[in-house]
């Protein structure tokens, strides 16, 4: 199982604030060998999907409230934690709208065409 550095950095800043990068990650590695086997069942508090809209394999709670949900990979199988959860966090709603409002900005990112210089631009 591997963490992602966005793993750790919302360890840092929502369970441990004031421990740097390494002691989070040591301390999350650590916590992993602690509290058992993923399991497939999602906890109320955590989104079906990444903010990315890739779906969770299983979740790994850490503690009440605290969970890794994680993502197989294909590509060396093995599984990977893209995130951190916390239960007082924002809601599936939540989690919805903003994955809907950043997948619409990078579409108008790939429509928008960006003119040479000295080129008029395209009506």
């Amino acid at each position: 199982m591997k963490l992602a550095p966005e793993a750790v950095r919302r360890y840092r800043d929502l369970v441990k604030p004031g421990i740097d990068a390494g002691q989070a990650a040591a301390e999350l590695e650590g916590l992993l060998t602690l509290v058992g086997q993923p399991t497939p069942e999602r906890p109320d508090y955590v989104p079906e999907r990444s903010f990315e809209g890739e779906p969770h394999t299983c979740y790994l709670e850490l503690a009440d409230g605290i969970c890794l949900p994680l993502v197989h990979r294909e590509t060396g199988n093995f599984l990977v934690a893209p995130t951190l959860v916390v239960r007082a966090e924002a809601s599936e709603r939540v989690y919805e709208r903003r994955a809907e409002k950043a997948k619409r900005k990078r579409e108008k990112r790939r429509q928008r065409q960006r003119p040479y210089p000295g080129q008029r631009p395209m009506t």
